[in-house]
């Protein structure tokens, strides 16, 4: 399957955004396990999230995807007689 650059950076984000989900709730499952309040639990969830997103976009942002291409076929030539 051949993606083009759109594709693979959605792919990238889509990636970054998943392990964010992860991580902003784990956060929050801890520090509720903790017994904080809901406040804090919300802020360590937000927090989390926020700081995985934030340094996600930084390193996709300028990193350069390329298109998937097939090499490049050479026309055949017919035979000289």
């Amino acid at each position: 399957m051949t993606m083009n650059s759109n594709q693979k950076r959605l792919a990238a984000y889509l990636f970054c955004l998943l392990l964010a989900i992860i991580v902003g709730g784990v956060a929050a499952l801890v520090v509720a396990l903790l017994g904080a309040p809901m406040l804090a639990v919300a802020g360590a969830g937000a927090t989390g999230f926020v700081g995985v997103m934030g340094i996600g976009s930084k390193a996709i942002g300028p990193f350069v995807f390329t298109d998937d291409k097939a090499p490049p076929v050479e026309p055949q030539r017919e035979p000289s007689s």
